[in-house]
């Protein structure tokens, strides 16, 4: 009896061994599941603030009426620009394309110099510029959240003259000139909606003709601008 028992289980783990080298009909576990990573895009409205430093010049000629004589001069300057933009952005593959519409007022836009003649005579000239605004179009190569641009376009702004000197040259003349403006930057997504910028400005509001109406002669005043802009913009939409 002992004996036969033995065998038995003796054929039954035999059995069980033969079953465990056996392929397995169950169906292999299904894959852990993973999230694609979402890409960033630039495409959207954007708007935010801006501000910098603007290195200024200003380049004119005094003429002296009873001699009809003119005497060059040049102001430069640097102040500092603060204000706002508001644009759209479209992204292409890698490269983005955009308008952008920015508006600064010009602190510290005030220069005063004196220019004597070759007569001698002193005149003093104050030259002021409060604001600039823009007008420009961009294109940019992104690299996933960094984004490379260059931006150019139409540029607004004043350049205001105040002459004294002997009567009757006394002259004060604003103008509101159109010009141009390029540049470029760099711009980082910190994150899906929160923007930095850091960007260079060149703009040139060309010359501007001032005419003293008690002696009719006209004088010229050339403004232009480089600037060191940052800015912080906040992006409306998706990632």
């Amino acid at each position: 009896m002992r004996k036969m028992l033995v065998s038995a289980l003796c054929l039954f783990g035999v059995g069980q061994a033969q079953a465990a080298d056996l392929p397995s009909n169950k169906a292999p576990p299904p894959p852990a599941f993973t999230s694609a990573p979402v890409v960033f895009s630039w495409t959207g409205f954007y708007a935010g603030v801006e501000g910098g430093a603007d290195f200024m010049r200003r380049q004119g000629v005094v003429t002296n009426p009873a001699l009809a004589t003119t005497t060059p001069y040049s102001m430069n300057g640097v102040g500092g620009a603060l204000g706002g933009m508001i644009g759209y952005n479209q992204q292409l593959g890698p490269m983005v394309v955009g308008v952008e519409a920015n508006g600064d007022g010009v602190i510290g836009g005030s220069r005063t110099t004196n220019v004597r003649d070759a007569t001698g005579a002193v005149y003093g000239v104050n030259a002021r510029h409060n604001y600039d605004a823009d007008l420009r179009g961009r294109l940019g190569f992104a690299l996933d959240r960094a984004l490379i641009f260059a931006a150019g376009g139409v540029a607004f702004g004043d350049v205001k003259t105040t002459m004294t000197g002997a009567a009757p040259t006394m002259m004060n003349a604003n103008a509101n000139r159109v010009g141009w403006t390029l540049g470029g930057g760099v711009e980082y997504a910190f994150t899906d909606h929160v923007i930095g910028r850091a960007e260079y400005r060149f703009t040139d509001l060309g010359t501007a003709t001032t005419t003293n109406a008690a002696t009719g002669v006209s004088d010229k005043v050339r403004y232009d601008s480089n600037s060191a802009m940052f800015g912080l913009m906040y992006k409306f939409g998706g990632p």
